[in-house]
């Protein structure tokens, strides 16, 4: 618990210090990081994507940011590079419960926001760097085989 507690607190400095000009010092920072616990910094990252949805979740590290600050989108994906295969792995989860968090309590605007900053952040991580989409997809595709939006 000392140890999330730890990695949670160094890693939103790190988010809060990131931007185009620092983005490979500060993603070697983000590397180590997530060698040691993945699963809290990206749960973290992906939160900050979806900014309408901060206040509904608990907080968590990397994907709230991105949720949050969509200009962030760009500088994260690029600090991603030193990141191991097994954090790819760790985020893909992430990804997935991110997108499977209930948004009943979001009006249609919020709920499109969050989904498109989510959407553009798959992508270009996808683009840049390899990793298995399987079940991102095979999530979509449940989705869309049971109606769901």
């Amino acid at each position: 618990m000392r140890k999330r507690t730890l990695i949670l607190l160094r890693t939103k400095a790190i988010m809060k210090r990131l931007s185009k000009e620092n983005v490979k010092q500060l993603g070697r920072h983000l590397g180590k990081l997530s060698h040691s616990n993945p699963g809290v910094l990206f749960d973290y990252v992906s939160l900050l994507t979806l900014k309408n949805e901060v206040y509904l979740l608990p907080p968590l590290p990397v994907l709230q940011s991105i949720q949050m600050f969509t200009n962030l989108i760009g500088p994260v994906v690029d600090a991603l590079k030193y990141v191991s295969s097994l954090g790819y792995d760790v985020l893909a989860f992430c990804l997935i419960e991110a997108l499977a968090s209930d948004r009943s309590k979001l009006d249609d605007l919020q709920k499109s926001q969050s989904l498109q900053a989510l959407s553009s952040f798959t992508g270009l991580l996808c683009k840049k760097y390899q990793f298995d989409l399987s079940g991102i997809l095979q999530y979509v595709l449940n989705q869309l085989k049971a109606g769901r939006r």
